[in-house]
């Protein structure tokens, strides 16, 4: 006789999850622990495993491009609508900055977010409208207690997604795994009841001011055409006998824009309405910040700058900036504010980030920067190690590099709201800053490691993003990581277990 499946516990938390990828043990985990999803959100078919969507029938599974453009359980005659005073002056801003990067690579549901977006300027009171609809049927839809988002919403669609959520009493939670440590971080988004990870024990932290990760920096692809050219076509017709002209186009067009293909990128979207009327502008504005790039002056020994202030541009649009950045949503403002700030003699060293694109980076980029006497671009190939080493400062909105500063025993000067802020040698802009004083502080090791480990020790325990499960060898030990943060994600959504299995009596804990 079969030996019985252990029973599950009752359902506690019904929840919408964009997590991408996910993955049957981590779903498995979560219920386990008596938490449902109910819907889950992901990109396309290239980035989940369909035997997934298949085997687990009971989640609903969109896709961005159902909530951008909608589908038959989202839009139509006669559904809820949201109120408009719903969208106040600071969502509608923040939904134009992140509305705008959003797109779909050529004859494909697959969004893409390095191009820019596919709606006209005077269109988007009404996508903005359009899409808070979408985000609240699909809430409705699938009676939703919480949305929990991987990283803070920064793609217009997700921005009302989590709006709707708010806004319909829901919470609505972002969950940010550290990249080299089974720990993460969740924050509420908007309610004036915030349960995050501090106040609750969690495991302490003892491995110091670990080296971060910037593996996904380190892109280096050549530009001759025919490099691996064997293995590119094989590539190519795999994707294509496996995701049709979809699946072929998309990895095409990336290889495009990796190797600065521009009149490939310009053949495809002329061959999808849905980005033929941008697309000769696209491939002018291509073209336009190659010219820029090379004909800018850089600087190509560090001992020309002397003294200098190292800012390495973020990539732009992205969340770092449009999300993070709070007063500095716009990276120039940064730079001119710095600018100002400098003591005689001194300059600011820009290095451009090596995975931008032409957006935000046009003619009134250019115009604006020139007006900075200051401001000198170094060549792309300068090590940022180097840089930071020379550096008598290190400034940015909330990039890694702040933190490779301080692991070097630099000081940085930070404009948003980076991870680090609060460790030891890192200080946030504030006009009248004295960059001389700040440069001759010293940042030990011994008391950045102990400020690490006191953050890192607040956080809760467990791998929560299945997407760096490369980071750790043994399945064993994934499985205990995802059941580690299933754990956690519960004792902060639902609170404490009683040994019946039920929540306890005095209800969430507080932090």
């Amino acid at each position: 006789m079969s030996e019985a499946a252990p029973a599950l516990p009752p359902v506690r938390l019904r929840v919408v999850l964009w997590i991408a990828p996910i993955n049957a043990a981590y779903l498995d985990a979560l219920r386990q622990e008596g938490i449902e999803v109910v819907a889950a959100l992901h990109n396309d078919g290239l980035r989940i495993v369909p035997p997934l969507q298949d085997s687990r029938p009971d989640i609903c599974w969109f896709t961005v491009h159902d909530l951008f453009h909608g589908n038959r359980r989202l839009s139509g005659p006669g559904q809820a609508q949201a109120p408009a005073a719903w969208i106040d002056d600071a969502s509608f801003r923040q939904y134009a900055l992140c509305m705008q990067r959003v797109g779909f690579h050529p004859g494909s549901e697959v969004m893409e977010a390095l191009s820019g977006g596919i709606a006209a300027a005077s269109d988007i009171e009404d996508w903005a409208r359009l899409h808070l609809n979408h985000g609240l049927r699909l809430l409705e839809a699938v009676a939703a207690d919480e949305v929990w988002f991987d990283v803070n919403p920064h793609l217009g669609v997700d921005n009302m997604l989590a709006l709707a959520a708010i806004r319909s009493g829901r919470e609505c939670r972002v969950i940010e795994q550290v990249r080299f440590a089974p720990k993460f971080s969740c924050t509420g988004l908007g309610q004036a009841r915030q349960l995050g990870t501090r106040g609750l024990e969690w495991k302490p932290w003892t491995a110091g001011a670990s080296e971060p990760d910037i593996s996904y920096m380190r892109e280096n692809v050549g530009r001759a055409w025919n490099r691996g050219l064997g293995e590119r076509l094989r590539f190519l017709w795999r994707s294509l006998a496996r995701g049709g002209w979809a699946g072929f186009s998309t990895r095409v067009y990336l290889g495009a824009r990796k190797r600065r293909q521009w009149w490939l990128m310009y053949l495809l979207e002329q061959l999808d309405p849905r980005s033929r009327l941008w697309a000769a502008a696209r491939l002018q504005q291509r073209r336009r910040y190659a010219a820029a790039s090379r004909r800018r002056p850089k600087v190509a020994q560090m001992a020309e700058l002397g003294d200098f202030v190292y800012f390495p541009l973020h990539l732009e649009p992205e969340a770092n900036v449009h999300v993070a950045g709070g007063g500095y949503r716009n990276q120039l403002d940064a730079i001119v504010d710095l600018h100002q700030a400098l003591p005689p003699g001194w300059s600011i060293a820009l290095k451009e980030n090596p995975k931008q694109t032409w957006m935000h980076r046009g003619e009134a980029f250019d115009a604006r920067l020139a007006e900075l006497p200051r401001v000198r671009w170094v060549e792309d190939r300068m090590p940022s190690a180097g840089l930071i080493a020379q550096a008598r400062v290190v400034a940015t909105i909330t990039g890694t590099a702040g933190y490779e500063a301080l692991r070097a025993g630099k000081p940085c000067v930070y404009f948003g709201r980076p991870w680090y802020a609060g460790l030891p040698g890192a200080i946030r802009f504030e006009p009248g800053l004295d960059l001389e004083e700040i440069s001759h502080r010293q940042v030990p090791r011994a008391a950045l490691d102990e400020a690490v480990n006191l953050y890192l020790g607040g956080l809760a325990d467990g791998l929560a993003h299945p997407r760096f499960a490369g980071h750790y060898d043994q399945t064993d030990q994934v499985g205990d990581l995802y059941r580690e943060a299933a754990r956690s994600l519960a004792r902060i959504s639902i609170g404490p277990r009683t040994a019946a299995g039920s929540p306890a009596a005095t209800g969430p804990v507080a932090p």
